[in-house]
Parts: structure tokens; C-alpha cells; sequence
């Protein structure tokens, strides 16, 4: 196969690869079709060949396999991205013709595209952690804001000091095996039900007496729970 179209696979591999694994066992199957003969990738963290035992047998087993191919070659390239090494590409070569040069090309070739394939996969999952962390921040910001509302109307319809209110939201976390959002919630969805039903009883009186340009609404009766009230359960009438 010509060196060029190899080159084109090697690169065309490396970009559309989403796992680096999957990249090194393609280039290599690439690399056997284009040259003939039997190729292994292998790659390993920045260090010495000799000093990785695994690899060294890795190699030492794909030569003794390789039967009937006499031209054998190694090479340790860089992984590099950025111009910075990210480790090692161990690339072995046993092909029936003598092709030192041409080999050498297409690993350190193969070491560039998979140095930056390495680099993108690499950023990838760095931006999904701060996207993860991103929406905790924002739920956490949620609940502390819900919370804050919630302790709010404890504290003006209870009558209760904020740490009484802090602690009766924890009792009721305790007790229901609610959230202390969900918790929250319902303390605020019953304001908001309150606030509409004591809003609907000033429009209905406002059109009962035709008078609404002068009306001044009734005294009302001090707020307490209905009997089926969220609040009802701590903190019955007259409380």
C-alpha cells in the first residue's frame, strides 16, 4: 500500500477514535494491512522500555509468533500533544522485506496522532467533571436557597427564631425521609397556597359589597395551620 494512504488511515483513525484503546488496536490492524506483515502498539507511561516487564514479554511473544517474517524492528516513540510527552508508543514490526525507514516514519507518525488523540479524550473528561461539579454547585445552590425561603415563612407564620425553624426542617427531614429541599418545598408551596386563598377571599369580598374604590378589608384572625396543614403536624392551633 502506498505510504501516503497509510498515513491518511493513521491519522483518520486517530480522529474519529473516542477510546484510545480502540485507536491503538485499529492502527495497528491498519498498519498489518498497508505493510503486509505483523505489527504491535503498545503504549506505556513515561518511561524506560527495559523497565516495563509486561512489555518487554508483549514484544518478546509478538517475535516469537511472528514466523516467516525475518525483518524485524522496535521502536519507542513519544506520545506527544501540546509539546508535552504524555508517555511511550512501542511499536514492532515483523514484515518479509526490509523497510527500516518507512517503519520508523509511520511510528513516530502513529506516535503524534495518538499522542493528540491521548491529549483530546484527556480534555474530554475534564470538561465532563466540571460540567458534573457545575450542576452540584448549582443544585447545592438550589437547596440552600429553598431552604433560606423556607426558614423565612417558619420564622413569620410560626413565630419561630431562625434556629427553631433551622431545627424544625431537620425533624422533618427525620421524620417524612424527605429531602431537605423536598422538605422546603413543601413548607413554601403551602405559603403560596395561603397567599392565594387569603388573596381570593379579598376579590370575593371586594365584589360582594360593590364598593371596591374605598374597601378596606376586615381584621383578620391571627395565621394558624389548617388541620391539614404541612405545619399542622408540629405546630397545632394555639401553639
Amino acid at each position: 500500500m502506498n505510504e501516503k494512504i497509510i498515513l491518511f488511515e493513521i491519522s483518520q483513525v486517530a480522529r474519529k477514535s473516542t477510546s484510545f484503546a480502540k485507536a491503538i488496536q485499529s492502527l495497528s490492524d491498519s498498519l498489518e494491512r498497508g505493510l503486509g506483515g505483523r505489527v504491535l502498539l503498545v503504549s506505556m507511561p513515561d518511561k524506560s522500555f527495559r523497565e516495563n516487564h509486561s512489555i518487554v514479554e508483549s514484544a518478546e511473544r509478538f517475535f516469537d509468533e511472528a514466523e516467516g517474517l525475518p525483518h524485524r524492528s522496535l521502536y519507542t516513540v513519544s506520545l506527544r500533544a501540546s509539546g508535552r510527552e504524555l508517555g511511550k508508543l512501542v511499536a514492532s514490526f515483523a514484515l518479509d522485506s526490509f523497510r527500516e525507514d518507512l517503519t520508523q516514519r509511520l511510528a513516530n507518525f502513529a506516535g503524534e496522532q495518538l499522542g493528540m488523540l491521548l491529549e483530546r479524550i484527556r480534555l474530554t473528561r475534564h470538561r465532563r467533571q466540571l460540567v458534573r461539579e457545575l450542576v452540584a454547585n448549582k443544585d447545592v445552590l438550589a437547596t440552600r436557597i429553598a431552604l433560606q425561603r423556607a426558614e423565612g415563612v417558619l420564622v413569620e407564620r410560626l413565630g419561630l427564631d431562625l434556629p427553631s425553624a433551622r431545627s424544625w426542617i431537620v425533624r422533618e427531614v427525620v421524620q417524612t425521609g424527605l429531602s431537605p429541599r423536598e422538605v422546603a418545598k413543601q413548607v413554601i408551596e403551602e405559603e403560596q397556597r395561603r397567599r392565594e386563598a387569603d388573596g381570593a377571599d379579598r376579590v370575593s369580598a371586594i365584589a360582594s359589597s360593590g364598593a371596591a374604590r374605598g374597601y378596606k378589608p376586615a381584621a383578620r384572625a391571627p395565621w394558624q395551620p389548617t388541620p391539614h396543614s404541612f405545619y399542622a403536624k408540629h405546630y397545632p392551633p394555639g401553639m
